[in-house]
């Protein structure tokens, strides 16, 4: 089996060395798109070095495409790779509701995909979590407390009012549907300090506490969360993917890697990410097009917290 070969666009000093890691586990660098190409390319062994899109398709012709660049430039690449026949991957949120609706259309007509999804979501304490919960052994689901915390996010895009970066709260929406299921309910408060408070309430009836901080400090980044069941079970994982389920002094499971001796790679979810990517680019036809996973479910709620935000009162998820 020949490597895939595939183009990332925009800048690698802005993607996490975890992505990039991973994307040479299950391909070539075929291409870079950046406005400095010819100098960045030979930092990541990419073969061919392009400052404009176009190009990089015609030539390159890539099997698919990992796109990190700012949300309000991301819809136009997009469409230009679809339009390219290639599929694209995103570790972010792809547009707005309205436009992922064109572009799920636009990838069908042309029989590629776009798979947007949080990395954590492919982590193995999440794998695990998401067992332990669709086992019935936990226990029905009460309540969810949740917390995003970044590190100098700066919110780059006017159609998103919000003190948290667009990514930022779909990652956390990305995790909570995957584990307690589509939301139908939010309310949420901003902070001027570059905070998000809000309460998510699930079809199942699972309360969800989320907090979000924008400019947290270095050690306390990334999401962590608790579950809790009507018996008393407790889910928990913590920044550093460290997972545990039981009640009281009782453990059921547990997961705790050791990001000194551990592959970051794996347990921050990168690798299987790709892995999703790259069975979805070997896997044509109509089943692997279109935009791919829970899209409509986890833009429709980020849409429904912005707006809350916004003003002032609960809004109902649109499907």
């Amino acid at each position: 089996m020949q490597p895939l070969r595939l183009a990332f666009i925009g800048s690698p000093r802005n993607a996490s060395p975890c992505l990039l890691h991973a994307l040479n586990r299950i391909g070539a660098l075929e291409a870079l798109c950046v406005e400095d190409a010819e100098r960045e390319a030979p930092k990541y062994h990419a073969r061919w070095a392009y400052s404009d899109l176009a190009s990089l398709l015609k030539e390159a012709r890539p099997d698919g495409a990992i796109i990190q660049l700012p949300p309000e430039e991301r819809g136009s690449v997009i469409r230009q790779c679809l339009a390219g026949g290639i599929g694209v991957l995103m570790t972010g949120t792809p547009g707005g509701m309205a436009a992922c609706r064109r572009l799920d259309t636009l990838a069908k007509l042309a029989g590629r995909f776009v798979l947007a999804a949080s990395p954590l979501r492919f982590s193995p304490a999440m794998l695990l979590a998401r067992r332990l919960l669709e086992s019935g052994k936990f226990g029905t689901q009460v309540s969810m407390s949740i917390r995003s915390i970044r590190r100098g996010q700066l919110q780059t895009s006017v159609d998103h009012p919000s003190p948290i970066a667009e990514d930022q709260l779909f990652e956390l929406v990305d995790v909570v549907h995957s584990l307690v299921g589509p939301i139908t309910r939010v309310f949420a408060v901003p902070h001027s300090e570059g905070c998000l408070a809000a309460t998510l309430v699930a079809d199942s009836g699972t309360l969800v506490s989320a907090l979000l901080h924008a400019h947290g400090s270095a050690d306390a980044v990334g999401l962590l969360f608790e579950i809790r069941a009507s018996d008393g079970n407790s889910l928990t994982m913590d920044q550093d993917c460290r997972l545990s389920c039981g009640n009281g002094t009782r453990a059921d499971a547990l997961h705790g890697p050791s990001l000194a001796i551990a592959d970051p790679t794996l347990e921050l979810g990168y690798e299987g990410l790709l892995a999703e990517f790259r069975a979805s680019m070997e896997v044509r036809g109509s089943s692997r097009s279109g935009c791919a996973g829970p899209w409509r479910d986890v833009l429709g709620v980020c849409e429904a917290v912005v707006a809350s935000a916004a003003k002032g009162k609960s809004f109902t998820v649109k499907k």
